[in-house]
């Protein structure tokens, strides 16, 4: 089995030889036995499932992606707490920075609704509660004798037509 730094060495070279190598590589990483990335995954599981019972049970939104900012040390050397902002109470995001739209939780659906700042939520459009001025538009529906039906039904229908007309008269 290699060990990581013949792996790295190795990846080294395959940016020159190719996708196809780095792909192989990758596919044979230990990452089973690897302590550094196992420590790090568990770490990550615990932070997520930390942010997700936080927003439960205290109804805010706050990212994974802040609560690692606040974990990371910052440049100055003073804490990162009272730069992280929650989404749901201060500025719920429409789209992230890279423009691709955000998703809203359900706590920030709920603040922004209960704050009156429905125009904030993405998607969002005042449905009016009258009819419509325009001119309707024109049926498509096909006008035939058949009108898609089979043409042994279609006769079956009008011989009873036919019946009840003359009953009636």
């Amino acid at each position: 089995m290699e060990t990581t730094e013949s792996l790295a060495s190795s990846a080294s070279s395959a940016s020159t030889s190719g996708t196809t190598d780095a792909l192989q590589l990758f596919a044979n990483y230990p990452f089973a036995t690897d302590s550094v990335y196992q420590q790090e995954e568990k770490a990550e599981i615990l932070r997520r499932t930390q942010v997700f019972y936080f927003n439960r049970m205290t109804g805010y939104s706050v990212t994974v992606d802040e609560v690692r900012s606040l974990e990371r040390p910052s440049c100055d050397g003073s804490s990162a707490s009272s730069n992280v902002h929650v989404a749901a109470v201060n500025q719920p995001e429409a789209s992230d920075a890279s423009g691709e739209a955000h998703t809203l939780s359900f706590a920030e659906l709920k603040t922004l609704i209960e704050q009156g700042k429905t125009d904030q939520i993405p998607n969002n459009r005042v449905i009016p509660n009258e009819l419509s001025s325009e001119t309707p538009s024109e049926s498509i529906v096909p006008r035939g004798r058949n009108r898609g039906r089979s043409t042994a039904r279609s006769s079956r229908c009008r011989q009873f037509q036919r019946r009840s007309v003359r009953v009636l008269l």
